[in-house]
C-alpha cells in the first residue's frame, strides 16, 4: 500500500513539475542548449528577451545578438546558472537556430581556446576557455 501511495505521488509532483524545471530552464524562460565541456560557458535561446545568448555561470558575463549584432553585458541572473546541457566537445561546431526564425541562427564552435559564436552575417563573439571575450 505504501508503495502504491508513493508512485502515485512522484506521477502527480512530476505532472505539477514546472516545465521550466524539466528542460533546464531558469524561471526569466532562459535554457542552455549547450555547454563548453569545462562548463566555462553555456549558450541558449532567452525567451524573456527573444534572443540568442552565451553565458559564463561564475560571473554572469553574458554575450547576445541584438539586431544582428553583438552585444554584451552582466546579468546577475545568470550567475551561477548551469543547468543540464548538450556538451559541445572541442573541435566540434553546432548549428544553433533560434526556435523563432532560422534567419537568426548561428554556428559555435568549441576549441580549447575558446568558444566561437557566428551569426549567417558573420557577426557573433568568442568567449576565452579561462577569461577574455571578442566582438565582431
Amino acid at each position: 500500500m505504501k508503495r502504491g501511495a508513493l508512485i502515485i505521488s512522484v506521477l502527480c509532483m512530476s505532472l505539477l513539475a514546472p516545465s521550466a524545471a524539466l528542460a533546464g530552464q531558469e524561471p526569466g524562460g532562459s535554457y542552455a542548449n549547450f555547454r563548453t565541456p569545462s562548463g566555462a560557458a553555456y549558450c541558449g535561446y532567452n525567451e524573456a528577451n527573444g534572443r540568442n545568448a552565451c553565458w559564463t555561470p561564475n560571473d554572469g558575463f553574458e554575450v547576445y545578438m541584438r539586431h544582428g549584432h553583438a552585444r554584451k553585458l552582466y546579468n546577475p541572473y545568470l550567475r551561477g546558472f548551469s543547468p543540464n546541457a548538450h556538451t559541445l566537445r572541442f573541435g566540434w561546431t553546432r548549428a544553433w537556430p533560434s526556435p523563432m526564425y532560422v534567419k537568426n541562427g548561428m554556428r559555435c564552435t568549441s576549441r580549447r581556446s575558446g568558444l566561437t559564436c557566428k551569426n549567417h552575417s558573420g557577426h557573433g563573439w568568442w568567449l576565452g576557455r579561462y577569461v577574455g571575450y571578442r566582438l565582431f
